[in-house]
């Protein structure tokens, strides 16, 4: 049985850490990359669609990721899962700070990280799963939360 990855992430059109179509010379002869100073690109982590943009200059570079995480249910619906959901959002923010919120009946979560300049795929990817990691046990609840 072959096994499915929980993480999957596609770029687009753009290669990194370097395209060799990119390649410029700089002032004094030295190589250097005509980088993209914005770019966007979506992936999916434990079957929830993330969106991600980065933007970058020559010092410093961000990157502000977003999701929904689920809707949550009204109390006609499920009083018990609600008070689950809402539980695990006071959790998550105690934990990772005011990253998921729950707003107009949906859990949102939204970030910004700090990426080393220039972006390369290893920094963007490295950075990711710094950023994912915490987040798992909370995500795993969430969709035990919504088997019940």
């Amino acid at each position: 049985m072959s096994q499915v990855s929980e993480f999957s992430l596609s770029i687009g059109e753009m290669q990194l850490p370097l395209d060799i179509t990119s390649i410029v010379h700089a002032q004094a002869g030295q190589l250097g990359t005509d980088a993209r100073p914005e770019f966007k690109f979506r992936f999916r982590y434990r079957d929830i669609a993330f969106a991600a943009r980065c933007r970058s200059d020559r010092h410093e570079a961000m990157m502000s990721v977003s999701a929904t995480l689920g809707v949550m249910p009204f109390t006609a619906e499920s009083g018990v899962q609600r008070q689950f959901l809402a539980q695990i959002v006071t959790a998550a923010a105690g934990d990772l700070g005011p990253i998921i919120t729950v707003s107009q009946g949906r859990i949102l979560l939204a970030a910004d990280l700090s990426l080393p300049a220039p972006v390369t795929a290893v920094g963007l990817i490295g950075e990711l799963t710094r950023f994912l990691l915490p987040l798992k046990p909370y995500l795993g609840l969430m969709a035990m939360v919504r088997m019940l």
